[in-house]
């Protein structure tokens, strides 16, 4: 048995295409964003079936912007839409801040409390930017 599905865009040529081999490998290709606009990623990988449903899952987060897959996805989110001590996050690109994302991540995997996480913030802010920080603002502006 072999079957192809495409999950397409109305709006762009952005697609996701799936196609069944006869042995039940499924390959997976297409594209997120279309080809005309400013960002897009083609794809084209390998999978069984047991990949599917956490691929769909995803894939539907992404479409809907809603919550990060991971960790350091997530602590990026947040340095650029709640830390923003220098306040660039609505002119500046959304890379300002992924210099930090692994010291926090490593606090994270550690077991860090907020309190020690807010510290950090507070000395990247002084010492590695050199502005006045907040401490106040780190500790409210950081969500474990």
């Amino acid at each position: 048995m072999s079957c192809n599905t495409i999950l397409g865009d109305n709006d762009s040529d952005a697609s996701v295409n799936f196609q069944m081999m006869p042995h039940g490998q499924v390959i997976a290709y297409g594209q997120v964003g279309g080809s005309h606009e400013e960002h897009c990623l083609k794809f084209s990988f390998q999978i069984d079936q047991t990949c599917i449903e956490p691929l769909f899952t995803d894939f539907y987060k992404l479409l809907k912007n809603e919550e990060p897959t991971n960790l350091n996805e997530a602590i990026d989110l947040i340095l650029w839409n709640h830390w923003d001590p220098i306040g660039v996050n609505d002119i500046a690109s959304s890379d300002e801040y992924q210099s930090y994302t692994p010291k926090i991540f490593k606090l994270k995997n550690i077991g860090a409390d907020k309190e020690t996480i807010a510290q950090t913030l507070h000395e990247i802010e002084i010492e590695t930017m050199e502005v006045f920080g907040n401490m106040e603002h780190c500790r409210q502006n950081y969500q474990s």
